[in-house]
């Protein structure tokens, strides 16, 4: 195996487990707007490990939530379940994508209920293991003879400007910080008339134990309601194929509870308030930046759940027993 160049500022070192997750480093960077590499593979490493260097930019990179990035002291990382095998990088070792994973596990009929939807076909099935790049499901405002109705539509997680021209460029959009989003090229139009709520039943974070191997999973739900309405943005792309719909998550600071394993967390909206973000008329964007708070941690909980939710793509319920 290479090495990879070096950053500018001093080219941090870390280690791969194997030549799947030095492609996954390779291919996440490239997917980056206005990344320029400068200087890819050089010399071999040791033979046991893989061990390597950021790559050399110019120009600036973009973080999974638009925002500038810097490689060595981000807590963001580029393709999800990476960081958790990095024994040594820039990157803080505890990072994960924020919100990067969720549980989704009622039925239609609750859904259509809890968020009072009116139109659109409410087809889920019982999902534990929500993942970037999956279809999901949105509700959004759309004007019905003069009036607003509530709708459900499924779209891409990971969004994809209008105004992209490769739409890998949602691999690092499936967060939003609440804080830019009026300021980033990325968000900003969809901020101002293209909001949305994600309906989850919770959302998974990841935390190190101390002497055990696996990173443990927990699962961050609402104490007294069956969902959380996460808040998004959605944007449509002119494909070849014809239009594609994608979404992204907007993140705030986090809560006491939220803190004590990453320093965001989604941002969770209140009943009380739904009506108001989802108006696409609204565009007081110090009204709509009000709302993007973290949610009160008395009305939260956490658990842990089983390990086994740690692979996108398994689907099964990782509830402990008990």
């Amino acid at each position: 195996m290479d090495e990879v160049g070096a950053h500018k500022a001093g080219g941090e070192r870390f280690r791969l487990d194997d030549d799947e997750d030095a492609a996954l480093v390779s291919e996440s960077l490239s997917t980056l707007p206005y990344v320029e590499p400068v200087r890819k593979w050089g010399r071999d490493p040791p033979p046991d490990s893989f061990s390597c260097r950021m790559l050399e930019f110019s120009g600036s990179v973009m973080s999974a939530d638009g925002s500038a990035l810097d490689l060595r002291t981000s807590r963001r990382c580029f393709s999800d379940g990476l960081v958790s095998r990095i024994e040594h990088c820039g990157l803080d070792r505890e990072s994960e994508l924020m919100c990067g994973r969720y549980t989704l596990n009622v039925t239609p009929e609750v859904l259509k209920e809890f968020f009072a939807v009116l139109r659109g076909d409410v087809e889920v099935r019982p999902r534990w293991n929500v993942a970037p790049t999956q279809r999901v499901g949105t509700v959004r405002s759309e004007d019905r003879e003069g009036h607003l109705e509530r709708v459900w539509r499924e779209v891409r997680w990971g969004l994809i400007p209008s105004w992209a021209k490769d739409p890998k460029i949602a691999n690092s959009l499936i967060n939003a910080r609440a804080e830019t989003l009026a300021e980033k090229p990325s968000f900003r139009n969809a901020f101002k008339r293209r909001r949305c709520l994600i309906p989850a039943s919770g959302y998974y974070e990841w935390t190190v134990v101390p002497g055990q191997k696996l990173k443990q999973p927990l699962l961050y739900s609402l104490v007294d309601q069956p969902l959380l309405a996460m808040a998004g943005l959605w944007e449509s792309w002119k494909s070849p194929d014809g239009p594609i719909e994608t979404c992204t998550i907007i993140t705030t600071e986090p809560n006491e509870l939220a803190a004590r394993v990453h320093d965001r967390m989604p941002v969770i909206l209140g009943k009380q308030d739904w009506d108001q973000w989802l108006d696409p008329e609204n565009q007081d964007v110090e009204e709509l930046q009000g709302l993007l708070i973290p949610y009160a941690v008395d009305k939260m909980q956490v658990l842990p759940v089983s390990s086994v939710i740690n692979k996108a793509g398994v689907e099964v319920d990782p509830r402990l027993p008990g």
